[in-house]
């Protein structure tokens, strides 16, 4: 694993206590990476940040490369977890729609409901 990407991810990745970044030859599932994301979206938008303000040349290709890791990373994540994206996004769609409509029944209908829910 590239020496930059291995950094990054053990900054993303910090609060994990099961995964060591320490090793040589770094192992992690990519059911763990996928939890994190949206965290590698917003480092990956903060490494274009800071290439835009950086001057020196040197500074910039390593940003650039470790900017292009993520990108495949991600690119990676999106398309073989594609499906599950989808499914997690209906999910959290069809809770906001029975939030909705839970917010506006009686209370009658409301214990009705979740009496239901935990059967």
């Amino acid at each position: 694993m590239n020496k930059s990407l291995k950094i990054a991810l053990k900054h993303i990745m910090r609060k994990v206590k099961d995964i060591s970044l320490e090793e040589d030859s770094l192992f992690v599932d990519s059911n763990t990476i996928f939890l994190f994301l949206e965290d590698l979206r917003v480092y990956m938008r903060n490494l274009r940040a800071q290439s835009n303000v950086e001057k020196k040349k040197k500074k910039i290709k390593k940003i650039a490369l470790k900017t292009r890791h993520f990108k495949v990373l991600i690119k990676y994540l999106d398309k073989d977890y594609d499906e599950i994206k989808k499914f997690l996004y209906l999910l959290l769609e069809a809770r906001r729609s029975l939030l909705i409509f839970f917010e506006h029944c009686s209370k009658a209908t409301r214990l009705f409901i979740l009496q239901h829910m935990i059967r």
